[in-house]
């Protein structure tokens, strides 16, 4: 079967994986923490060095994916770094962040002595001074994840591009055939 001329096609199991890959974004989202940020800042660029072995010593349509996916996650891995963190809160994506986590961020009370959770406080005690507010999840890990996060969509929709590419190319390459 010819893949020429065909369009973006997603399978049935790529697109339960995109939910699952979803699901699991949104989830490190709404407990974002220190671990799972150390997790993704070790899992990205290990995920950009496989892309770029791969869009090295591989051919045809895996090779373009594979180079899709190195070239758009590491411009936005650059842009990230390079940026100030005031010109980057006119980005779409620190933007959509921002209303993110306004809507999943909680007020924790806790303890200021033993930093344990205390649950609602009645007034006069929070007013003592042993009480502390504080946002869940921490708005900065989160931006961190979501970042990260950011950079594999970018890879994920820049390999999905590159075989599009690879495939209008191939069509044009090997036009189709009359029947004879």
């Amino acid at each position: 079967m010819s893949n020429a001329g065909r369009g973006i096609r997603f399978s049935i199991w790529e697109l339960l994986l995109l939910t699952a890959c979803v699901a699991a974004g949104l989830t490190c989202l709404k407990y974002a923490d220190r671990n799972i940020w150390l997790v993704l800042a070790n899992a990205v660029p290990v995920c950009l060095a496989i892309a770029a072995v791969i869009a090295l010593a591989d051919r045809g349509r895996r090779q373009a994916i594979a180079g899709g996916f190195a070239i758009c996650l590491a411009i936005y891995l650059a842009l990230l770094m390079n940026t100030g963190s005031a010109a980057r809160g006119r980005w779409a994506t620190e933007m959509m962040l921002d209303r993110l986590h306004k809507s999943m961020m909680t007020q924790k009370w806790i303890d200021g002595q033993t930093r344990e959770d205390i649950g609602n406080p009645p007034w006069p005690t929070a007013m003592l001074g042993n009480v502390a507010g504080v946002q869940v999840p921490n708005s900065g890990v989160f931006r961190a994840i979501g970042h990260m996060l950011w950079a594999l969509l970018f890879g994920y929709l820049g390999g999905r591009f590159a075989e599009w590419l690879y495939w209008r190319r191939q069509s044009v390459a090997a036009p189709a055939r009359e029947p004879s």
